[in-house]
């Protein structure tokens, strides 16, 4: 895929309100070969197809501080997504398919006294084929929480799916306190809608090899309900602790509705997949005048999975991680050393949870950053 990208953003701005208004232009090319081969029987002839992904985008963002602890949010986005029809899934599929979204925003915050903020937001937006939403100028955030995904559904589970629709609910509360306390909690409800065109092979004659290259939609639906807590505390001029909790629910049920219903195996190619994972982790954290900074972080995962054809075990596992390194003056460069996974602890957390990746083995990372 190649992509050209352009966005023009004008922002007016007072001490009471601003306002964002932008546009965005992108066009690509998409090119996808496919092979196909099989030991019986004949195989589909090899595949190569060129197609061009398009998105126009508008956007207007206007923000008003009603009084000095109220803010809020409003906005809305139009957006035309032009993508293949199939370039993933062979057999591939020439042609293209688009979709068309007006999304509402709206966000707020609110800041009932010292020290507390209350946070809140309601987005819809449009996806799109592979990076092209990321390359953006328009806000990514309302209410302080993200509005722009790449793909709700974990591509590890369904790979790519394009032209899809989100929505996100989120509400959040902070505090801090003058003893160094922090308290904090929210919450996120995401739904993801999405159709895509699948390849297929039919059968071609008897005995029933399946060999013509045809097509079929699939429907795919996600859901997910996360809930995370917070507390952190300063311990003197160069140490604090925290401990962070998240619960994650996340159910994707995948529909096939035009194969019949008594079609042999269709019941283990529609799914209504549900994964629910507990995270707890505790961190000791050491940060010096100097640039010297360490920690160590351990987490502890459960994880449990229901709807499956074929069972699926969850998994329970402890992960320590520890880091250290040094920030020079003005954070113009940054050296880290990690040591990943101490414990060489393996694991096999199901992937419909979306999560950073785990190592599987004892791992030693190191890196540096520099900022210009």
């Amino acid at each position: 895929v190649t992509l050209y990208s352009a966005e023009l953003q004008q922002i007016w701005e007072t001490d009471r309100q601003s306002v964002v208004v932008g546009s965005r232009f992108q066009h690509g090319s998409v090119d996808s070969q496919a092979t196909l081969t099989r030991v019986a029987g004949g195989s589909p002839p090899d595949e190569s197809i060129a197609e061009n992904l398009e998105r126009e985008n508008a956007y207007v963002y206007y923000t008003l501080r009603i009084a000095e602890p109220l803010r809020f949010i409003v906005g809305v986005s139009y957006d035309h997504v032009s993508y293949p029809g199939n370039s993933d899934f062979a057999p591939l599929s020439s042609g293209s398919d688009s979709q068309n979204l007006l999304s509402p925003k709206a966000g707020l915050f609110y800041n009932p006294w010292e020290g507390g903020q209350f946070r809140a937001s309601y987005t819809r937006s449009l996806g799109g084929l592979f990076f092209d939403n990321s390359v953006r100028l328009e806000p990514t955030q309302v209410g302080g929480f993200n509005q722009a995904f790449r793909s709700l559904i974990p591509e590890s589970v369904e790979g790519l799916v394009p032209g899809t629709r989100f929505d996100t609910i989120a509400v959040g509360f902070d505090q801090s306190f003058q003893t160094g306390t922090y308290l904090g909690a929210e919450s996120e409800w995401l739904a993801s809608h999405g159709d895509r065109t699948l390849g297929i092979l039919t059968n071609d004659g008897l005995p029933p090899f399946p060999g013509i290259a045809s097509s079929t939609r699939e429907e795919l639906r996600f859901r997910e309900h996360n809930l995370s807590l917070y507390a952190a505390q300063l311990l003197g001029q160069y140490f604090s602790a925290s401990l962070r909790y998240r619960l994650g629910t996340d159910t994707l049920r995948t529909l096939l509705p035009e194969i019949p219903p008594l079609t042999p195996g269709l019941d283990l190619q529609q799914h209504n997949n549900r994964s629910v994972l507990h995270r707890l982790s505790m961190a000791a954290n050491f940060n010096h005048p100097t640039g010297l900074f360490a920690q160590w972080e351990s987490s502890i995962y459960q994880q449990s999975n229901q709807g499956y054809a074929v069972d699926r075990p969850g998994d329970t596992f402890w992960m320590h991680n520890m880091l250290m390194g040094y920030r020079f003056p003005h954070r113009h460069a940054e050296i880290r050393v990690s040591l990943l996974n101490a414990a060489h602890t393996a694991h096999r957390l199901n992937p419909l949870n979306p999560q950073a990746e785990l190592p599987q083995a004892r791992t030693l990372a190191t890196s540096l950053r520099l900022n210009f």
